[in-house]
C-alpha cells in the first residue's frame, strides 16, 4: 500500500542517514585553552553530540590530596569531573589500546549548536598512578598536547606510610570476605553446581567463554547476599571470570575454588539441586591461610546411590586468577627494606644514581618494572624525582603544576586559587563553600560515591604512628632524592620534608 511504501522510504532514509554520520575531531581555541572534541557529524554536517578530552589531568601522586583535589573541583560551576575516580587510561596498556573513543566515554556529553560548542564546562579526570607510569606521560602528550598537569607531592615517607595502611584495610575487607565465604561456603558451593547445568538434572556445565557474563548472573541470584552485597564480590566475580577464561570449564572452576574430597562428580550424574544436603562441622575456626573443617555434601542420584564430597573454599587458590591475586600483607619493615635493598642493589651499576637525574632514570628504568593500581611498590610511588625527571622528557614543564599536599591540607582555598588560575577559571561561590572539613567529606562521598570502599582509601587515616626507627631510616634514604627533586623543580615546599 502507499502508507506501506511511505514508511519503508522513510526508514530507508534514516538509514542512510545513520550511515552516512561520521566521527569528526576538531580543535576549538577557548580563551587560553585547546582543546580537543570529537562529534558525529550527519550528512549536512550538522553536529549532534559533542564529547571533548581533559582540559586537565591530577595525574599524581597516590595517597596525596588527588580525591579532595577533584572532588573539590568538580563543585565548580565550570567544571566536569569524568564520572569514574582514577580512568586509568593512560597507563594501563588494556585501556589505552581502546583507543580515545572509549576513553571518551569517561566524560559528560557537551550539547553544541551548528557552528561552535559552548565551552563552559571544562573536562578533567585523577588518575595519581599517571606520574609513576613509565608511559603516561609520553601517551598524554601525544593524545592530549595541550593538557595542563597537575602533581599534588607529600612528605614521601608520610605517603608511603599511608599506601600501607591502605593496604592494611584492603587486606582485612578480603579476609572478612573470606570469613564469610566460609560461613556460607555450602551455599555457595549449591550456587557453582546448581549455574553449572544447562537444563534440567543433567550435570553439564557450560564450555564457551562467551557463556561467562550469564554464569556470573546467574551466580549472583543464587549466592547469598551476604557475599554478594560485599564489596570484594566483584573481585570474586573477577577471578571467576579470568579463571573461566584460562580453562574454559566452570567444573575446572568449580575445582580451582573448592578443594573437594571423596567421590567426583561428572557430567554424566543426574540430580537435582535440591538433593544437595549439607552436614556442618562441629566448629570450625577461620583463619587467613588455613582450612575450615570439611563440609560434606550428598549427592543423591535417581537410583538413590549417595556421593559423599568433603568441600571447603580455597580462597588462596580460587584469588589467584583474580587481577592483582591474592593480597598479602608483610610487615612494614619488610615491606619498605625488602624494596629498597632490591633496587639498591640493582641499581648499583649507576654510580651516581642519587646524585644525577639521568643516571636516576636510567637506573628506574632497569630495575622497577611498574605496577598500576594498589601495588605495594611503597618506596617507588615516593621517588618522585625519578618520575618528574622521566616525565618532562615528554611535557613542558610549564604545563605542569606541581602542589603541596601539606598545603592542600592546611589551606585548601589557596591550593585551589592556584589550580583554577593555573586552568584559566576563577574561584566561585559553589566551590569556596565546600572547603570546611565538615563539607569535603561529604562531597567525596557524593562526587565519588563507592571509591573509598571499593580502593581501601579513607579522607582521615587512624592509625598508629610510624615507629620511630624506621622514620628516621626512611628520612636518611629519602633526602638525597628529594634534594634531586628540588634542584629539579625549585620548590620550596620540599624543604619542609627534611
Amino acid at each position: 500500500s502507499f502508507l506501506q511504501m511511505f514508511f519503508l522510504f522513510i526508514s530507508s532514509a534514516i538509514v542512510a542517514n545513520a550511515a552516512e554520520t561520521k566521527y569528526v575531531w576538531s580543535t576549538y581555541s577557548s580563551q587560553s585553552h585547546y582543546i580537543n572534541c570529537m562529534h558525529n557529524e550527519d550528512r549536512l554536517g550538522v553536529s549532534k553530540l559533542l564529547k571533548c578530552l581533559p582540559t586537565f589531568v591530577i595525574g599524581g601522586t597516590q595517597k596525596s590530596g588527588s580525591t579532595v583535589l577533584a572532588a573539590l573541583l568538580s563543585t565548580h560551576n565550570s567544571i566536569s569531573i569524568s564520572q569514574k575516580k582514577e580512568v586509568h587510561f593512560f597507563d594501563k596498556n588494556s585501556n589505552y589500546e581502546r583507543g580515545l573513543k572509549n576513553y571518551l566515554k569517561s566524560f559528560a556529553p557537551i550539547k553544541i549548536g551548528i557552528h561552535s560548542p559552548d565551552f563552559h564546562i571544562l573536562n578533567g579526570e585523577a588518575t595519581p598512578s599517571y606520574i609513576a607510569s613509565r608511559n603516561s606521560c609520553q601517551r598524554i602528550k601525544e593524545d592530549l598536547p595541550y593538557v595542563r598537569l597537575i602533581v599534588l607531592l607529600r612528605d614521601p615517607v608520610n605517603r608511603a606510610y599511608s599506601e600501607y595502611q591502605m593496604k592494611i584495610r584492603r587486606v582485612r575487607q578480603q579476609i572478612h570476605f573470606f570469613q564469610e565465604i566460609r560461613s556460607h561456603q555450602h551455599s555457595l558451593f549449591r550456587c557453582f553446581v546448581s549455574v553449572g547445568r544447562k537444563s534440567g538434572n543433567k550435570f553439564d556445565f557450560y564450555e564457551k567463554k562467551d557463556d561467562i557474563q550469564q554464569l556470573l548472573v546467574a551466580l549472583k541470584t543464587c549466592s547469598p547476599v551476604q557475599l554478594t552485597s560485599h564489596i570484594r564480590w566483584s573481585k570474586l566475580t573477577n577471578a571467576l571470570g579470568r579463571a573461566y577464561a584460562a580453562t574454559g570449564s566452570w567444573v575446572a572452576v568449580t575445582e580451582i575454588c573448592f578443594n573437594q574430597s571423596g567421590d567426583s562428580i561428572s557430567n554424566s550424574d543426574s540430580f537435582s539441586s535440591s538433593d544437595i544436603s549439607y552436614t556442618p562441622p562441629l566448629s570450625f575456626p577461620i583463619r587467613l591461610n588455613s582450612t575450615a573443617g570439611p563440609q560434606t555434601y550428598n549427592f543423591v542420584n535417581d537410583n538413590h546411590y549417595t556421593k559423599s564430597l568433603e568441600v571447603e573454599f580455597n580462597p588462596i587458590s580460587c584469588w589467584s586468577y583474580a587481577k592483582n591475586g591474592y593480597e598479602n600483607l608483610k610487615s612494614i619493615e619488610a615491606a619498605f627494606f625488602e624494596e629498597i635493598s632490591q633496587f639498591e642493589a640493582c641499581a648499583a651499576d649507576f654510580v651516581k644514581y642519587k646524585e644525577d637525574l639521568s643516571q636516576l632514570d636510567k637506573a628506574v628504568h632497569k630495575c622497577i618494572k611498574v605496577r598500576t593500581g594498589i601495588s605495594s611498590q611503597y618506596f617507588y610511588r615516593s621517588l618522585y624525582a625519578a618520575q618528574l625527571v622521566h616525565c618532562f622528557k615528554y611535557i613542558n614543564p610549564n604545563q605542569v603544576l606541581l602542589l603541596s599536599s601539606e598545603a592542600l591540607q592546611l589551606n585548601p582555598k589557596t591550593t585551589l586559587r592556584r589550580v583554577l588560575d593555573f586552568i584559566g577559571l576563577q574561584m566561585d561561590e559553589s566551590i569556596a563553600r565546600n572547603l570546611s572539613s565538615s563539607h569535603i567529606g561529604q562531597v567525596i562521598s557524593e562526587t565519588f560515591p563507592k571509591f573509598e570502599i571499593a580502593s581501601g582509601w579513607q579522607l582521615q587515616g587512624s592509625y598508629e604512628p610510624m615507629p620511630p626507627i624506621l622514620r628516621e631510616h626512611l628520612s636518611k634514604f629519602f633526602q638525597p632524592f628529594n634534594e634531586m627533586l628540588y634542584r629539579l623543580t625549585n620548590e620550596s615546599f620540599i624543604r619542609a620534608w627534611q
